[in-house]
């Protein structure tokens, strides 16, 4: 059962929960994934069930920074508490360069869509005490005037030991937790339309963010943007898709023309 926790969202107790959540889905969204990475290798319980974080958050691992809290959408901390709200996710990395720290599962999305933001909108945050105790797990989503109250939840203790269970794979995780990508079955296909979504939606989102106030065109380019410098590499990973694409279509179509003359079909 999701329980109502004041205005900040809900407890998520269950993968069910979970998936009801609509968090980190679908594709080009990343946040699953970020979810089960930390779970499983950013914290580890110790003999009293307490959560211990296996990096440095306040030093800027894997892309960790301060969350202020400015929106309120967590508790107020207490002042001289030596508790602190981090957070993680942002896949930025002329922003966050420790981000590319993070493993290839939670980065291969990045930028790969016609709404680029959609690929780097959501994040973790840890209440966190020195020198290592997590003291809670909250996942959110960042929208381009901030951070979004509806969609920020408190994860349960059952919910995280249910993720960090060694039977969970991460494919698994992804299924139960409603994940889906398109074409997910052929993934030459798959970076073809991608990169061709995220190309000619470069154009789109700039004139878009042309229109917008100062303040949300720098919020789009720090938070949730794709650095101008990638555009290059963008144009390089277009040509190389469509080539790999185009080849693997041959293969296939050879593949089932013999198929079909060896009596298969």
């Amino acid at each position: 059962m999701v329980k109502l926790q004041s205005k900040h969202g809900a407890t998520l107790h269950t993968l069910e929960d979970l998936r009801k959540s609509g968090f980190g889905r679908p594709s080009p969204r990343h946040g699953l994934q970020l979810l089960y990475w930390f779970v499983n290798d950013g914290l580890e319980f110790d003999f009293y069930d307490n959560m211990l974080a296996q990096c440095h958050p306040e030093q800027g691992d894997y892309g960790f920074h301060h969350f202020g809290n400015f929106e309120k959408i967590l508790p107020l901390i207490v002042q001289n508490s030596r508790e602190t709200y981090y957070e993680v996710g942002n896949l930025n990395p002329e922003r966050y360069p420790e981000a590319l720290n993070l493993p290839e599962y939670v980065r291969e999305n990045y930028g790969m869509a016609r709404n680029f933001y959609k690929s780097n909108k959501d994040r973790i945050i840890v209440r966190y005490k020195s020198p290592n105790l997590i003291l809670k797990v909250y996942i959110t989503q960042h929208q381009s005037e901030g951070f979004d109250t509806e969609h920020t939840h408190l994860l349960g203790h059952n919910l995280i030991q249910d993720i960090k269970h060694a039977d969970l794979d991460l494919g698994t995780f992804l299924r139960q937790a409603g994940f889906t990508s398109y074409l997910t079955w052929f993934p030459p296909l798959h970076n073809i339309i991608s990169s061709i979504q995220y190309a000619s939606g470069i154009t789109d989102n700039r004139s878009e963010s042309e229109s917008m106030p100062l303040r949300r065109e720098r919020i789009q380019d720090s938070e949730l943007g794709l650095p101008l410098s990638d555009l290059h590499a963008a144009s390089c990973t277009l040509k190389m898709s469509i080539l790999g694409g185009i080849i693997a279509l041959i293969l296939l179509v050879v593949l089932i023309v013999t198929l079909y003359f060896l009596g298969v079909f």
